[in-house]
């Protein structure tokens, strides 16, 4: 049993001292792996140290700006230094606690070797013992290796609590090398950025060297530019007073000039007004020659049917037809049906199928010219249904980029007169004059007053007191767009319908009443006002031959009825007689318009077709009516008597020409 105990004594000291030697070398090849590692750090730390202190020379360089991203590389690679010297730190501090381990180890070692020792103490004076009886010493030996065993099973715990502890620093140096390795790695990558840096730096510092040579050559540059400036100034001071000086004399002969100008100019404006004065007397006479009543004649273009055969013959003072002929039927006495002409139809002037509106305007802009001045007039289309009276009136040609202030060839009455209107308007501004116009579009329906606005017609009343709308609602126009989109408007609400004769026919009376006011601009004193309406007639019908029924029918009747009023008072004109406007809204409306201190211009609209021949004779002989009241107010006005003297009043308004 000794020989057993002696065995297992001896292995343990064996195995214990293979544990110290493992130990022993793995410490010393961890402390040697850390002194190589502090050695490396501290290499490097020196060498970024003085990298960092030559950066932070670099930074008072005067071309610093262009070394800041250098500098933002090195910061970042200055953290990375830190965070890696924490790092060693911490694995300096976990060396330590290794090494406080290990003396704690060595000393249990030394504690274990030191038992052992009173362990072999012990056997020695065991052997000693064995000589003794041989009852007693086995009963003592036997409690002595009671307690060996008890001691060699705690010395055997112990030495596992050693084991594990060993084991455990074993784990944690392994996991230390990996860290150190990690480190390393980390360490190589920073060298090899600080080499990247450096070489950057380097590639910097040649641009930088550039960049200063430029900056040297800019400012002496610099200093050139500053010096040229400086002898520039003071040539531009020379010349500015050369300049201020010629200013001066400029602007006494400037002055001298204007007030020439002024004088020159007070003169011209005087004689202009006389000049107008007298053109204005003379264009008043021409017009009363021609008479305050005018009857023009237009027939109509048609592309096929059995046209009426007629002839034209030209007027005495002007080479444009002026009376025409119809050849039409006549029985004879024994009843039989003979062509012959007919009594000549006299006019102002008529206008043949190929002539266009623009031919038209050209020979009434006098009128709306005289409006303009101050006088009341009235133009209107007077004929059968399907006769042009809206085309000649209202049509707007359809072109394209169509530019305001221009009329184009196919223009009627209405658009023309809008441009005429503001042209004037500008002409009158430059002479120092404001004219302002205002107007409204109105519809006769049923022998209804309808006033056409926007957002709804609006129904109106005569008031006989005044010879005028009841709260007519002008619209002032400030351009010329304002006066279309009442036309627009008016258009758009007009009642219109389809029957035999014209797929698009009025059924209504449709007037543009415009009103013009002139002002001098200094006083605004009124100077002249105008009044014009622009009448575009519904067209006179047969029932047979329109086609009409029901509410068309007696929308036609109507229509017959107020164009049948407005013939009387021709005919009382014609028979110098006073009129009777009342009784009917159309003759009301226009009662300003149509007395005999006013122009009035009628249009007669013909159809050439023999179809349509009674309606045409039955407009000639209105036309004709219409004539005789011209002569009628031509022999009531007497002989003109020829206008004396010509004013020269700022107030008497300069008139366009015609």
């Amino acid at each position: 049993m000794r020989t057993r105990l002696q065995i297992e004594i001896a292995r343990l000291m064996w195995r214990n001292a293979k544990i110290s030697s493992q130990l022993h070398q793995t410490c010393e090849g961890l402390q040697a792996k850390l002194r190589e590692i502090q050695g490396t750090l501290g290499a490097e730390t020196v060498r970024l140290k003085r990298e960092n202190e030559a950066n932070e020379e670099e930074k008072h360089n005067p071309l610093r700006d262009s070394r800041t991203e250098f500098g933002m590389t090195l910061d970042k690679i200055n953290k990375e230094f830190n965070v890696l010297t924490e790092r060693i730190e911490h694995i300096e501090q976990e060396k330590r606690s290794l090494e406080t381990a290990l003396e704690g180890s060595r000393l249990d070692f030394q504690s274990v070797r030191s038992e052992l020792t009173t362990r072999n103490d012990e056997l020695t004076i065991l052997r000693q013992k064995l000589k003794e009886p041989e009852g007693v010493r086995l009963k003592e030996k036997a409690d002595e290796f009671v307690a060996l065993q008890r001691e060699l099973e705690e010395a055997r715990n112990e030495m596992d609590n050693q084991t594990a502890t060993k084991r455990r620093l074993s784990e944690s140096l392994a996991i230390r090398e990996i860290e150190a390795e990690s480190l390393r790695q980390e360490l190589n990558n920073a060298r090899r950025k600080l080499g990247d840096i450096t070489a950057s730096k380097e590639t910097m510092g040649e641009s930088l060297r550039v960049k200063e040579e430029e900056v040297r050559r800019l400012i002496q540059e610099l200093g050139a530019l500053r010096e040229a400036e400086r002898l520039h100034e003071e040539a531009l001071k020379q010349r500015r007073k050369r300049a201020e000086h010629k200013e001066r004399e400029f602007e006494l002969k400037l002055r001298s000039i204007r007030e020439t100008s002024e004088n020159s100019l007070n003169i011209l404006m005087n004689k202009l007004f006389i000049e107008e004065s007298r053109r204005h007397s003379l264009f008043e006479q021409v017009q009363r020659l021609r008479g305050a009543i005018r009857v023009i004649c237009r027939i109509r273009p048609v592309d096929g049917g059995e046209l009426l055969e007629y002839k034209t013959e030209r007027a005495e003072f002007h080479n444009h037809p002026a009376n025409l002929r119809i050849r039409e039927f006549e029985k004879t006495v024994y009843g039989e049906l003979k062509l012959k002409w007919s009594v000549g139809y006299e006019f102002e002037r008529i206008f043949l199928p190929e002539e266009t509106n623009a031919d038209v305007f050209g020979e009434i802009g006098h009128f709306v010219q005289s409006f303009i001045d101050g006088r009341k007039v009235c133009i209107f289309c007077y004929g059968q249904s399907g006769t042009g009276k809206t085309y000649t009136m209202s049509n707007r040609d359809d072109v394209k980029n169509r530019k305001e202030g221009i009329d184009y060839e196919n223009d009627g009455i209405i658009p023309r007169v809008k441009t005429m209107i503001f042209r004037e308007k500008a002409r009158l501004n430059e002479l120092g004059y404001d004219m302002q116009t205002k107007g409204c579009c109105y519809e006769i329906y049923n022998n209804e007053l309808w006033l056409l606005k926007a957002g709804g017609n609006e129904r109106k009343t005569m008031s006989r007191a005044e010879r005028a709308v009841t709260n007519p609602q002008l619209v002032n126009f400030s351009s010329d767009r304002d006066f279309d989109a009442m036309v627009e408007v008016g258009m758009k609400n007009r009642h219109f319908g389809r029957t035999e004769l014209n797929d698009n026919s009025s059924r209504s009376h449709f007037i543009i009443s415009l009103e013009t006011t002139v002002t001098l601009s200094s006083s605004s004193e009124v100077v002249r006002e105008g009044l014009l309406n622009l009448v575009d007639l519904a067209g006179s019908e047969r029932t047979l031959q329109a086609g009409t029924a029901g509410s068309a029918f007696q929308e036609g009747r109507n229509i017959n009825t107020s164009l049948t009023a407005l013939e009387r008072v021709f005919v009382d004109l014609a028979d110098g007689k006073n009129p009777t406007y009342n009784g009917n809204l159309l003759t009301e409306l226009l009662q300003r318009s149509l007395s005999r201190d006013c122009m009035t211009l009628m249009f007669v609209m013909i159809n050439p077709l023999r179809a349509n021949w009674p309606a045409t004779k039955h407009t000639l002989q209105f036309a004709a009516t219409a004539q005789s009241a011209k002569r009628t107010e031509q022999r009531i006005r007497g002989p003109m008597r020829a206008a004396s003297g010509s004013g020269n009043s700022r107030g008497q308004l300069p008139k366009g020409g015609n």
